[in-house]
């Protein structure tokens, strides 16, 4: 789904619940992402490690992993954001948050984001469910990076107030002009 059309992540409280089977050798893979190289999130299965990775404008890349291996098997697998702080677009910082990560609703692990991006997840910020095909969000996999599991569907909720820069924003739409 383009950037344009995804519900709006920043600055704001969310989770993503995937519904997902874990297959007996273990899965790898990205779950969800948004974003690429230049920036953005993914939700992701790495040697057997459940890992929310987020990628500040290809300046600071930040991991939160799972503390206990993912199970084999069918399991609701989340990640919530919790904004911890403001957002200061105009210093070029979104706001700082703490991400907890969860397996059937039991949380295996959480880490704080000292920042975030403002206004924009990287240039061609595609939401993607199963792999992150174009240029990759995070350092440590390589495109696609596709889910070896199955997933049934993702939910995502977006709560919360969202903080915008309006200004930002209309620079942003100008430079694509």
């Amino acid at each position: 789904m383009p950037g344009s059309a995804a519900p709006r992540f920043l600055n704001c409280a969310h989770s993503v619940t995937v519904e997902a089977t874990l297959p007996d050798q273990g899965a790898e893979g990205v779950l969800m992402a948004m974003g690429g190289n230049d920036g953005g999130f993914a939700f992701y299965v790495q040697n057997g490690t459940l890992t929310y990775g987020y990628n500040y404008v290809a300046d600071q890349h930040f991991k939160v992993e799972s503390t206990v291996p993912l199970p084999k098997g069918h399991h609701l697998i989340s990640f919530e954001f919790e904004p911890t702080g403001k957002a200061e677009p105009l210093k070029g910082k979104g706001t700082p948050a703490t991400i907890t990560l969860f397996v059937d609703g039991k949380e295996v692990g959480r880490g704080d984001l000292p920042v975030t991006i403002p206004n924009q997840l990287g240039l061609g910020a595609a939401v993607t469910i199963g792999a992150d095909p174009g240029s990759p969000t995070m350092p440590d996999y390589q495109p696609p990076f596709a889910f070896t599991g199955a997933i049934k569907r993702a939910l995502v909720d977006i709560t919360g107030t969202h903080i915008e820069d309006a200004e930002a924003k209309m620079r942003v739409y100008l430079a694509r002009q």
